[in-house]
């Protein structure tokens, strides 16, 4: 089983979750030879990894001490620097691709799991959305202005936009099942995202403002897209 795919900058390579060895641990694969690559797993749970916009680092989650906890390290997972320190579960970092200078997160340190900031060297951490059961899935918009997740408040998961700047809060999907995973198009125009409306989980697209839905996908069961930046 593989999960939470993220493309490098450049387009060659993408870093996922495998269970290959019956453990949650990171595996990255070149697109140009075909192989995995090196990458420094360590003890415990490693998941969720994210490119620095320059493609030069990853951040990713490892419980490598006992907690889950988000880290950032060079490529192959070398001179990890841990970033968060609370206890909690703090998982699926996302690098705001037009600046660098930020990660989202999801932490459950308020008790729920719930959508988080700091800066890239893991200081200023501000909680960005409040309320409901979960906030999960950031995905920054390619402007750096504008964060997609999936937000469950009344028990329907549906993705939601937030401008990062003024914290106004739209929602995009609504009464079409579960919607999750959102991840944008290189122009800024598209979200694509995971949606069982149609009965098992496919891809579906839409315009940013939850307008125009399109299915992708129509055989077996497909989850977590992610849209390469080429």
């Amino acid at each position: 089983m593989s999960l939470t795919p993220a493309i490098s900058v450049d387009g060659t390579q993408i870093a996922f979750t495998t269970y290959q060895k019956n453990n949650p641990d990171i595996m990255i694969f070149s697109l140009l030879t075909k192989t995995p690559l090196s990458f420094l797993n360590r003890k415990g749970l490693n998941t969720t990894p994210t490119w620095s916009p320059d493609g030069t680092k990853l951040a990713f989650t490892s419980s490598v001490t006992g907690d889950p906890e988000i880290y950032l390290g060079d490529v192959r997972g070398g001179s990890a620097k841990r970033l968060t320190y609370v206890r909690g579960v703090d998982i699926q970092p996302a690098w705001n691709p037009k600046t660098g200078a930020q990660i989202a997160f999801v932490s459950d340190r308020s008790g729920h799991p719930m959508i988080y900031m700091m800066d890239s060297e893991g200081a200023n951490v501000t909680q960005l959305v409040q309320g409901g059961t979960q906030a999960l899935d950031p995905a920054w918009s390619p402007n750096g202005r504008l964060l997609a997740f999936t937000w469950n408040q009344d028990g329907q998961y549906d993705i939601y936009l937030m401008d990062v700047a003024t914290h106004e809060i739209v929602q995009l999907t609504k009464d079409s099942g579960r919607n999750e995973h959102p991840s944008w198009s290189p122009d800024n125009r598209h979200i694509v995202f995971q949606s069982n409306r149609s009965g098992g989980s496919q891809i579906w697209t839409m315009i940013a403002d939850g307008s125009k839905p399109r299915r992708l996908t129509f055989q077996g069961e497909n989850t977590e897209p992610v849209w390469s930046s080429r």
